[in-house]
């Protein structure tokens, strides 16, 4: 009879990441983001321009950062323009992201630390952001190696390097997406640190002045660049990008697409449709054990009384982008994203659930 043994984990996981590794070049780019920013990232290698991400030869585009830009002409000039080659910096970054949810299992102590990495591999957001061309995992791979890095250096005896890590992360976040990257990893340490009474363990867990220097460093320069060489993307990119998309819904001031309008609260049945098939597992899990509305409070409020500093961190990760698009005017599934490793390690941390 099959068992989960760690070789048949192993065996899952190459399989799964197998398939999409296989697949990256057998689907033409006809998805319009993957499109243009297969594009865009053609004219930064044709035009050797590497500062300004372009629409259109000698248009400015203004919508992201240019880390994943960078990464995917790299490929061009390595690999040549090709569908493989535009797909193939996601994948590698999504095994980033693997290797990290694995050094997270085994620092958690979890039984099997294959487990979560199997679970998040398997996940429908993840399977086809790891071989997309956006920059999703770009996103995924910055907050991840914060909130790893963070679980690292708050334990008693951590190695030094997590503590700068975790600025190294902050850094390729705002590379990658923007400010958003460092809501998605200041929300939950604050969360964590709030429940916790861990203000103390947090300010002497990490070199603050280093550290932010570090991160700076990192993506300042290119911010201060892109500003002086195409006046105007500051305001597009911090107040359109961020503060518009978010508070205006069906946003009209998108320069290269279309606002996404959504009822308050759709986040969360993205989030089940996004972490497919494992959000049915859960729910069913949850309608399993609490039938009666007094046994789940019940439950609820023991889960409470058990959750140790880890846990809460894992759960304040996993929900961070729930609440925080929870009001947004302008979402798609893929903004869960950065919450489906923590997910995929708490529920394997709890031996009962899975």
């Amino acid at each position: 009879m099959f068992s989960l043994t760690k070789n048949n984990l192993i065996l899952i996981l190459f399989v799964i990441m197998g398939l999409r590794l296989i697949s990256l070049p057998m689907y033409p780019l006809m998805d319009t983001t993957e499109s243009r920013y297969a594009e865009i990232s053609r004219i930064m290698l044709e035009s050797g321009d590497w500062v300004t991400p372009q629409f259109s030869a000698g248009t400015p585009f203004w919508g992201k950062p240019p880390l994943l830009f960078w990464l995917t002409a790299g490929s061009f000039k390595i690999l040549g323009v090709n569908e493989f080659a535009a797909r193939i910096s996601a994948w590698l970054l999504s095994v980033l992201v693997l290797f990290l949810t694995y050094r997270a299992a085994v620092s958690l102590s979890i039984g099997a630390p294959l487990k979560p990495v199997l679970v998040l591999a398997s996940t429908a957001i993840f399977f086809i952001s790891s071989g997309a061309v956006m920059t999703e995992a770009c996103l995924l791979a910055s907050v991840t190696l914060c909130l790893v890095s963070f679980l690292e250096a708050i334990k008693t005896h951590s190695k030094a390097y997590w503590r700068y890590l975790f600025f190294v992360g902050l850094g390729m976040g705002m590379l990658a997406k923007g400010p958003i990257a460092i809501v998605m990893v200041a929300t939950p340490v604050f969360l964590w640190a709030v429940i916790s009474r861990g203000f103390l363990s947090l300010w002497r867990s990490f070199p603050w002045v280093i550290g932010s220097a570090i991160a700076i460093s990192i993506f300042l320069p290119w911010y201060i660049l892109a500003e002086q060489k195409t006046p105007g993307f500051l305001d597009y990119f911090i107040v359109g990008e961020h503060f518009n998309r978010f508070l205006t819904p069906g946003w009209q001031g998108d320069l290269y697409g279309t606002a996404h309008n959504r009822p308050y609260g759709t986040i969360w049945v993205l989030w089940v449709l996004a972490v497919f098939p494992w959000s049915f597992v859960f729910l069913a899990l949850l309608f399993k054990r609490g039938i009666s509305k007094n046994r789940l409070l019940t439950q609820m409020r023991d889960a409470k009384k058990n959750m140790d500093s880890a846990d809460l961190l894992l759960l304040a990760w996993t929900v961070t982008p729930l609440l925080f698009f929870t009001f947004a005017g302008n979402i798609l599934a893929t903004y869960v994203i950065t919450g489906v490793p923590s997910f995929a390690l708490l529920i394997s941390r709890k031996k009962s659930n899975l």
